[in-house]
């Protein structure tokens, strides 16, 4: 299961579209997109997810400029794993055979299939990449900074300044809260010791989805996970959560939330 929220400008929430699409000799696939956007966050017929985060711009700017000149768009990126028939082979045709265009993002994007599930975070001229087995015992998270060693984003409204990296304090980060939140509710939720191990396959990821739709609506903290709209410090006007998303690679589905997940679940 993979999921997330989308969080935008609260004009592109009536912009925002369940694109289902059939094709006679690529996959057939369920998207949730905006106009103009070919790629962006669904699962296609064999069961490849993807989901997307952008990140606050990596320190090297001019690296990173330089980088993106020559990148290939991180929609571009979205709508070839949409295309592709395994995490493993959309791994193999872009990340080690096109690695060179994968650069110039600053942007993470998360891929399943009921095999693997991959991160790739993309930091200027660094692409870093987690990939390993599926496995239940585990919840990977992610919100909107590096997580990759060595990499450091510019920091984000509401941080902290400091004169080094070591000393920066980001107890009032939004970021850095939501991914802690998300963690312990996977924890308390996911991890309780009441889920019944009895259950078979089916019945495990209904409650898993039942469970993760519990985790998209938490409205706990400044800036929380579900977020209503408010004023961003910088010209994006008002941002929320414009719609939430689960897609469960075993039953090629997108569950999804028309608008935000507190007034629409």
């Amino acid at each position: 299961v993979l999921a997330q929220t989308w969080d935008w400008n609260e004009h592109l929430e009536a912009l925002s579209v369940i694109l289902r699409v059939r094709r006679p000799n690529q996959p057939d696939f369920v998207m949730m997109t905006e106009p103009g956007i070919i790629g962006k966050i669904g699962v296609n017929e064999h069961g490849v997810c993807c989901a997307l985060n952008f990140l606050d711009p990596p320190k090297r700017m001019s690296i990173y400029n330089q980088a993106y000149a020559r990148a290939l768009p991180i929609h571009v990126v979205l709508r070839a794993i949409i295309d592709s028939t395994s995490v493993e082979s959309v791994r193999q045709r872009l990340l080690i055979s096109q690695r060179p265009v994968m650069s110039g993002k600053s942007s993470h994007i998360m891929l399943c299939d009921e095999r693997h599930v991959a991160q790739w975070e993309f930091a200027a001229d660094q692409v870093c990449e987690r990939f390993q087995p599926i496995n239940n015992e585990f919840v990977l998270a992610h919100t909107n900074h590096y997580l990759a060693d060595g990499v450091d984003s510019l920091p984000e409204d509401g941080d902290a300044q400091a004169d080094s990296d070591s000393e920066r304090d980001y107890s009032n980060s939004s970021t850095h809260q939501r991914l802690q939140r998300v963690n312990v509710l996977a924890d308390e939720l996911l991890f309780a010791d009441d889920n019944d191990i009895n259950d078979n396959d089916d019945e495990k990821r209904t409650r898993t989805i039942k469970l993760v739709k519990r985790i998209l609506v938490d409205d706990q903290g400044h800036k929380p996970i579900c977020r209503l709209f408010d004023t961003r410090d910088d010209s994006s006007g008002m941002v929320g959560t414009i719609t939430a998303l689960v897609m469960d690679a075993h039953s090629r589905t997108l569950h999804y939330t028309e608008g935000n997940p507190r007034h629409n679940a």
